[in-house]
């Protein structure tokens, strides 16, 4: 079997894990028949009003009505859901709302009197960074939803709506830290970090103070150890293939360790700004984007290893390809690693490389054949002996 056999075979591999991982997703999401127990039931209609209760308890034709009225609901919502309304962005967010006030509210019924909610909380809340923004595009989105189409809203009522919206807020923040948020020793560090605080906070609480630095220290270093790997990768990817390259080409071997140590130190400096000047989504962001645009590099370096079939300019042409619609598709969902993909109708939720991956080979087999019908000269042949692998 030649080299460029076994290139094929592995190529065929991926290709046909992605799409079987695609079609198991798919089939996994397919709607069901939306059934009920009599315990969902009961538990469902608990939450109804006092008169609901009252009318459900009092008739039966009521029941059989409430459950025809929600099974028909949740099978609705269900086959919205696989024609890709879920992953649409405002949806999404109403979606997040829902979340946020079914949290809230609980949290206020639980915690009673003591889960009051002062001005003065609402106005520390809204100088937080993004916080304003967040609530005017609350405020555009029910603008673009009013059917009487009003775009003005009453100073009173504006004012209204922020405090409710405030209010929402923090109890969601302070239901999901429930238990720990409440202890007023911790009350300044979930002001100042939000949610961010609870495992310290709950380290604090639950630990002697000897334990707590022992297991404050074992975070730090867990969070600088990856942080090292990365710079000395860095440095040396640098260090060899750039700076050896093109602007010592023959250093020492001690010019050559000291660049190194001296770029991952610059690269260290640059996280260091990064962690305490940039906001942490940011972070979440750029590692997805990053796992995207690392990916593409798979084709040209994957296929290298066994054969030299492709086109060079192929491989660069799929490589761009794979990594602009990559961002590109990353963008549209709001930069979320999931990517709703409508084929004839039905969506395709899934990883947005694997997508753009297949898109990158595809693009590369292509366009081979087409750039050496025009001529376009491919790399030159590989050169290396078996008795180089050999000091």
């Amino acid at each position: 079997m030649n080299s460029t056999t076994k290139a094929w075979i592995a190529a065929a591999i991926g290709i046909v894990f992605s799409l079987g991982l695609i079609v198991w997703q798919v089939k996994a999401g397919r709607a069901t028949p939306v059934s009920l127990s009599a315990e969902d039931m009961a538990t469902i209609a608990a939450d109804q009003g006092a008169q609901g209760r009252a009318r459900l308890s009092a008739s039966d034709s009521a029941r059989k009505d409430f459950a025809k009225n929600l099974r028909e609901l949740l099978a609705v919502a269900e086959e919205a859901r696989l024609k890709g309304f879920a992953y649409k962005p405002e949806i999404r967010r109403q979606l997040e709302l829902t979340r946020t006030v079914i949290i809230a509210q609980n949290y206020f019924k639980t915690a009673g009197s003591t889960a009051a909610i002062s001005d003065a909380d609402i106005d520390a809340f809204f100088k937080e960074s993004g916080q304003e923004n967040r609530f005017q595009e609350f405020i555009n989105e029910m603008k673009a939803q009013d059917p009487t189409g009003a775009q003005q809203i009453p100073e009173e009522q504006m004012k209204q709506a922020k405090h409710q919206w405030g209010q929402v807020m923090l109890g969601e923040r302070r239901g999901i830290a429930a238990g720990v948020d409440k202890l007023p020793e911790y009350a300044a560090g979930f002001k100042q970090f939000g949610n961010n605080f609870a495992v310290p906070a709950l380290l604090l609480h639950s630990f002697p103070s000897w334990f707590v630095g022992i297991a404050f220290a074992a975070i730090g270093i867990g969070a600088l150890v990856p942080a090292a790997i990365m710079s000395i990768a860095a440095a040396n990817l640098y260090t060899r293939n750039i700076h050896r390259e093109f602007i010592n080409k023959n250093p020492t071997d001690k010019q050559e360790s000291h660049m190194a140590k001296l770029v991952s130190l610059i690269v260290k400096a640059g996280a260091l700004v990064f962690i305490l000047f940039v906001p942490t989504q940011y972070a979440i962001q750029l590692q997805l984007l990053g796992g995207i645009w690392i990916i593409q590099t798979l084709p040209p370096v994957m296929l290298g290893v066994y054969t030299r079939w492709f086109n060079s300019w192929a491989l660069l042409a799929g490589w761009a390809v794979g990594t602009f619609a990559g961002t590109a598709m990353a963008i549209s969902t709001k930069l979320t690693p999931t990517f709703p993909l409508v084929l004839d109708g039905y969506t395709f939720p899934g990883y947005t490389a694997v997508y753009t991956v297949i898109l990158n080979l595809a693009v590369a087999a292509v366009l081979t054949p087409v750039f050496n019908a025009m001529g376009a000269k491919s790399a030159v042949a590989d050169q290396t002996a078996a008795s180089d692998y050999f000091a």
